[in-house]
């Protein structure tokens, strides 16, 4: 009746902050933009009745739409993946949550996920109550792993092509990338959803604000 695993000793958990460069941030959003404009692509081809094959592995625009938002306000990823549009005031730039990890919580929002907001907000099916759509009519989204997948893949690939490019540009052999290219790219690939917020507070610090503000 006794456990037995109950004496052995447990590795220490290392735990793991990553926080993204200026140059890590414009490979997730071309990353992001890039698989939107996939699926975009794709949808277009179905309404026009031309689409062959399976759907291709881009973003749909609540998928895109929630990646922007966790960067954009620092908020975690269940908070908006439970958001309903209810609790939106673009007037006033919050959203007022009655329920969260620490209880009632607003979520301030800047220009760019307020832009985010309205353009989800114009292609909602009026019957869903969910700001982050599901695929399924009135579902919310649930899962967000697989999506994440794409993005960080085809960020780390995207960071490294601007080098090659910028290389290239120079004069320079393209397939000479820094140590500390590739170790970024590294970085990119091994990329949680958590460290969006991780990066949001690192911004706000950078930028001299307190960390009770942030």
């Amino acid at each position: 009746g006794e456990n037995p695993a109950a004496k052995v000793r447990l590795y220490p958990e290392k735990s793991r902050e990553t926080f993204l460069s200026p140059a890590q941030l414009r490979a997730l959003f071309a990353a992001i933009a890039s698989l939107e404009e996939a699926h975009r692509l794709w949808r277009s081809a179905v309404e026009a009745e031309q689409a062959t094959g399976k759907e291709p592995r881009g973003l749909d625009p609540f998928v895109a739409g929630l990646f922007k938002l966790l960067v954009f306000t620092g908020a975690r990823l269940g908070e908006w993946q439970q958001c309903r549009w209810e609790w939106v005031d673009l007037e006033a730039g919050v959203v007022n949550l009655p329920d969260s990890k620490t209880g009632a919580k607003k979520i301030w929002l800047n220009q760019e996920a307020t832009d985010v907001l309205t353009e989800l907000l114009r292609i909602r099916n009026r019957h869903t109550p969910w700001v982050i759509a599901g695929r399924r009519p009135g579902a919310k989204l649930t899962d967000a792993h697989g999506a994440w997948e794409r993005v960080r893949e085809k960020a780390a690939e995207l960071l490294l092509e601007a080098e090659r490019k910028r290389l290239a540009e120079e004069g320079k052999d393209p397939e000479a990338i820094l140590p500390a290219v590739r170790k970024s790219a590294e970085v990119l690939l091994q990329l949680r959803i958590h460290d969006l917020r991780h990066t949001y507070a690192s911004m706000g610090a950078s930028d001299g604000h307190s960390l009770a503000l942030v």
